[in-house]
C-alpha cells in the first residue's frame, strides 16, 4: 500500500501587526495540493498589508504544481496589499528556486531569524504603504553568481562569436 501524503499550512499565532508566518509542513506536490489551498485560503485575510513569511523548513519537496501554487499566493497576497517572502527552505528546493529564477520576485531569506530582521526594517515600498518587490540589485546578485558557476563554454551559444 503507497501512503498517502499529507501537507498542512498553519498560521502562527505570535506574530506582530507587520507580518504573519504561515507555516507550511509536509511536501507541496498534486495530491496534497487542495488541502493547502484551502488551509491559505481560510489564513489568507489575516496576511492583508503584511508582509507574509512562508516557511518551508518543514517541506521536503516542492512539485511544479506546488511552484505554481506559490506564483499564485504570491499574486494573492499582493492584492491585498502584502508581500511575500520564503523562509527555511532545504538545498533541494532552493536549487529550484534558484533555476526557475523566483529571485527576480519573491525574495527568501534562510532563515526564521532572518526574516524576522527584515520584517522588522521598513523598505521604501511599504513606507509609501505599497507592498515591496525584490531588490533589483539582491536580484542581479543572484543571477551573476548563478551565472559565474557556469563554465565559459557552456555559455558560449553555437554559430556565435561571444
Amino acid at each position: 500500500m503507497i501512503p498517502i501524503e499529507i501537507a498542512t499550512m498553519t498560521y502562527e499565532a505570535q506574530t506582530s501587526p507587520k507580518f504573519a508566518v504561515l507555516r507550511v509542513v509536509g511536501p507541496l506536490t498534486y495530491s496534497t495540493l487542495e488541502r493547502v489551498e484551502n488551509d491559505f485560503d481560510f489564513h489568507l485575510p489575516k496576511c492583508r498589508g503584511k508582509l507574509t513569511v512562508l516557511d518551508l523548513a518543514q517541506t521536503p519537496y516542492i512539485s511544479s504544481t506546488g511552484w505554481s501554487f506559490l506564483l499564485l499566493a504570491y499574486t494573492r497576497v499582493r492584492a491585498i496589499g502584502g508581500e511575500l517572502l520564503l523562509s527555511s527552505m532545504n538545498p533541494e528546493v532552493l536549487l529550484i528556486y534558484e533555476m526557475l529564477d523566483f529571485g527576480t520576485f519573491i525574495r527568501n531569506c534562510s532563515n526564521m531569524e532572518e526574516a524576522r530582521v527584515l520584517c522588522s526594517e521598513p523598505t521604501a515600498a511599504r513606507v509609501k504603504g505599497e507592498p515591496g518587490m525584490a531588490d533589483p540589485a539582491w536580484a542581479r546578485a543572484t543571477k551573476e553568481k548563478a551565472r559565474a558557476s557556469v563554465p565559459d563554454r557552456a555559455r558560449r551559444r553555437p554559430g556565435r562569436n561571444n
